[in-house]
């Protein structure tokens, strides 16, 4: 008996293994245009999704094969929500955030150099406000406002949104400004500026 709960414990380890499986940038690349291409032939039901058994056969099958990994249709779910989330994130920046434009044939950002140079400024910044693991610290901690703490949270959104910032390393590892977690496997680390509690007050209520 507790032979076969011990085994059932190690069966729920493995499959959470699996469902947090990292993608590398190649994986990620290769899905995308995969699920662009399934789009494109009109692939989805009425709900707009793709059905499970099309991923798994068409899907896939040809990422597997193609790259040498074994993906499987629920880390395939969670990638495809990071694609939405990513997507809104996208959209949300070039209708709220003034002086960054999209140039579509290298499928980039563009900025004057003045608003780049800021907007890395404001991003060392930000990182006075979150954890080692990505997590906004609660405004009871910094001491700022609540008007303060939306600004806050705002920008970090954006940030978050050019891969400048994590979303939240889980614990696992640290960060430095400009590059995309899941494209590296080297160690981060913050860029602190040791802004006191109360130049992080200062600073977004002024």
């Amino acid at each position: 008996m507790e032979k076969d709960k011990n085994k059932g414990k190690g069966k729920g380890n493995t499959d959470t293994a699996g469902m947090y499986s990292q993608w590398n940038q190649d994986e990620s690349e290769e899905l995308l245009a995969l699920l662009v291409d399934a789009c494109g032939r009109g692939w989805r039901d009425a709900s707009g999704s793709l059905p499970k058994q099309l991923v798994e056969a068409r899907i896939l099958s040809r990422l597997n094969s193609k790259l040498g990994c074994k993906k499987t249709f629920t880390q395939y779910q969670s990638r495809n929500k990071y694609f939405k989330r990513r997507f809104v994130q996208f959209e949300d920046l070039m209708r709220h955030s003034s002086g960054f434009g999209w140039d579509p044939n290298t499928k980039k950002f563009t900025a004057d150099p003045e608003v780049w140079e800021e907007f890395f400024k404001n991003v060392r910044f930000l990182a006075n406000f979150i954890t080692k693991s990505g997590i906004i610290i609660k405004r009871r901690k910094t001491g700022i406002s609540a008007k303060a703490q939306r600004k806050v949270a705002r920008e970090i959104k954006t940030a978050r949104a050019f891969g400048l910032m994590p979303f939240t390393t889980m614990g696992m590892k640290t960060f430095i400004f400009g590059k995309m977690m899941e494209d590296t496997e080297e160690n981060y680390e913050f860029d602190k500026s040791g802004l006191s509690l109360m130049q992080r007050k200062h600073h977004f209520e002024s």
